[in-house]
């Protein structure tokens, strides 16, 4: 196995300010000039050879003049118009004696986190033999039924989450998201040892995080994108999802909030202390009304039909904002055992991540609870990154089927399915989770 510290990548032009040769290096280079070049003939792979991520291979190649060489290495290019994205395949490789006459090999497995595409091809050099060979354009596929966590892309601290061709630094991968970094972001430069357990800023948030939270919001809305069909209608939560919500709250929660509670709706029948949160005023004004003639009715009455509505706290806030963000770093004591959330579907990623702050630290079953489209997660390849990038799995999805949210028509269906997610903190088992067809079991 090679160092993982290895698998980074290098887009410098021009070409002569490369670090790694290739023929156009050695055929510019003034200095280089003088020298007779020896030219090593890769045999295999072809043309147009289909290479797997995750799958071993093999080079081959003519020629003894690498013999000896201590700075031989495989490099594994692809070839943009502008510049070059080099992925360090091995280094310092040892050559042995040749296979067959004549012919060495070595063996090497193509690195996971590559971006999909042609133009690729192999550079085996040494700048001390001033020998050099590449094979012919490859191309580079996504293994089939093989978990893919390292696809996520660029998702710098910096801002940036795409590739920039005007980018010409070094490029570094956290092994905790996937996600590719600018070196320079991080001061490294190519000569930087790296270690083999880099974590981004992201991950690993200091004394800045109010400031990265706040970036991290920023990339999720300006990358993903949800289009709503009926826009400006008034919704709420129908009354038997909100009952079957309660039954997913323990006795042993002792804290919930909803954010972006509406009208309530959605947490309406949970008898423990909810604090509600909502930004917009029409809803923010309906929710906590409909509390209070609750508790007036209670006085009156000993029905214990409202009950659920004695133990509510009503805050009017934005929670993507700066201040918030600030105000949950600057009260740790402010957590809770469940983030309830049935959110405007343009910003759920956004509720889920500031949800993730606002659970209580060391409590191994404080969990978020959101109602989403079943197919949210995995309905666009937008999501799909953003839900890799958070460091969250779903634990359990309950199909719920699809339902009338329309006040002024509870027969007007979605044309979507919908499912309530019980979302845990940590990235383990992203990809494997139990599901439940709440509706088909007659659950609500």
């Amino acid at each position: 196995m090679f160092d993982k510290s290895l698998f980074v990548r290098r887009s410098v032009r021009p070409q002569t300010q490369r670090k790694f040769y290739s023929v156009i290096d050695m055929y510019s280079d003034k200095e280089l000039k003088r020298v007779n070049l020896r030219p090593i003939i890769v045999i295999s792979p072809a043309e147009g050879t289909k290479l797997v991520k995750g799958k071993k291979t093999t080079i081959e190649w003519e020629g003894d003049y690498i013999l000896g060489a201590t700075d031989l290495y495989l490099a594994l290019i692809k070839d943009e118009p502008s510049c070059d994205w080099i992925y360090i395949v091995a280094q310092n490789v040892q050559c042995s004696h040749p296979s067959t006459e004549g012919r060495y090999e070595l063996e090497w497995e193509v690195p996971m986190d590559l971006v999909v595409g042609e133009n690729y091809y192999l550079e085996i050099a040494s700048c001390e033999k001033r020998t050099v060979g590449r094979s012919e354009y490859l191309v580079i596929l996504n293994p089939y039924g093989c978990i893919i966590e390292e696809d996520v892309g660029v998702w710098c601290k910096c801002g940036a989450a795409t590739s920039d061709m005007n980018y010409k630094g070094m490029w570094v991968i956290c092994t905790l998201c996937k996600a590719w970094q600018h070196g320079l972001c991080y001061d490294l430069t190519a000569d930087t040892k790296i270690t083999e357990n880099f974590h981004c800023c992201f991950c690993q948030m200091g004394l800045n995080q109010v400031i990265l939270a706040s970036r991290f919001l920023e990339m999720l809305t300006k990358t993903t994108t949800y289009r709503r069909l009926l826009k400006n209608s008034f919704c709420s939560t129908p009354d038997h999802v909100g009952k079957f919500l309660a039954t997913l709250i323990r006795d042993s929660d002792r804290c919930v909030v909803d954010l972006g509670a509406g009208t309530g709706a959605f947490t309406r029948y949970i008898t423990q202390h909810v604090c509600c949160i909502e930004d917009n005023t029409e809803r923010f004004n309906v929710g906590s009304w409909q509390c209070k003639t609750a508790i007036i009715r209670l006085l009156l009455s000993t029905s214990t039909g409202k009950k659920a509505q004695e133990n509510r706290t009503w805050v009017q806030a934005d929670i993507l904002s700066k201040h918030f963000l600030n105000e949950i770093v600057q009260k740790p004591s402010e957590r809770y055992d469940v983030v309830c959330s049935n959110p405007d579907f343009e910003v759920a990623l956004q509720f889920i991540y500031v949800g993730l702050f606002l659970l209580q630290c060391g409590n191994e079953n404080a969990r978020l609870i959101f109602l989403l489209p079943s197919d949210y997660f995995e309905g666009s390849s937008a999501r799909i990154r953003a839900y890799k990038l958070l460091d969250m799995h779903i634990e359990k999805e309950y199909r719920i089927g699809r339902l009338g949210y329309f006040q002024h028509n509870r027969d007007l269906h979605k044309a979507t399915s919908d499912s309530i997610f019980v979302l845990k903190p940590g990235r383990t088992g992203k990809f494997a989770y139990h599901v439940v067809n709440a509706r088909l079991a007659g659950m609500l």
